[in-house]
């Protein structure tokens, strides 16, 4: 297995199909934020059903468990079927017995795991620890976006922390000033966004006068 894994060409796998996935993947999600843009309320089931219907008109998807689990025990078999010795591959009860081992003790409860949302927001937090996005990136992502949703779900997110501030007992006045004062400021920014994503045509100067 360690000399087939050396054969792989992985900068052509990471830069070729798998980052053609991965746009795809997001230009789905895209669309599917567009869809529900129009529903005040929608719940995270409404948007996981958007997305695949949405998935399904450009590629064959599989939803069934079964035909899931069935699917991996046939390439599993494969794998065996280059891995082993003929000797071994055509005694039928090892080749089954590894192949149930294989696919529901390790590649059904990794293929869980990474695909858990909760593991995949971990595994960005911890990213992003290890390489802080600076302040002025993140303005530059607030610059960036063009969702109304998510912008004002970060402008609640902004107020609540202006609101959590406010009511801290300062100690240190200066510290404190400059942690509401850069809030305040990113606030802002994300109020003129939003509104210019509502209205293109509106000119940013007439909001930061009126705040």
């Amino acid at each position: 297995l360690s000399a087939k894994l050396r054969d792989v060409d992985f900068i052509s796998l990471s830069t070729g199909q798998l980052l053609t996935d991965m746009t795809s993947h997001l230009r789905i999600f895209k669309k599917t934020q567009e869809r529900l843009r129009v529903f005040n309320n929608y719940s995270p089931q409404d948007e996981i059903r958007v997305f695949f219907e949405l998935e399904n008109q450009f590629k064959v998807i599989c939803t069934d468990t079964s035909a899931e689990e069935q699917y991996v025990r046939n390439l599993v078999d494969l794998v065996l079927y280059l891995l082993l010795p003929k000797s071994s591959f055509q005694c039928y009860p090892m080749r089954t017995l590894l192949r149930e081992l294989i696919t529901t003790w390790c590649v059904l409860p990794t293929m869980e795991s990474i695909t858990e949302p909760d593991y995949v927001n971990q595994c960005f937090v911890a990213w992003l620890k290890d390489d802080c996005l600076t302040p002025d990136s993140f303005l530059a992502a607030i610059q960036c976006c063009t969702s109304p949703h998510e912008l004002d779900h970060l402008e609640e997110r902004l107020q609540n922390d202006v609101k959590k501030l406010r009511a801290m007992d300062s100690g240190n006045v200066v510290s404190w000033r400059q942690q509401l004062d850069s809030l305040l400021y990113i606030l802002r920014q994300v109020n003129i966004k939003y509104h210019n994503v509502l209205d293109p045509d509106m000119d940013p100067d007439s909001l930061l006068h009126s705040s």
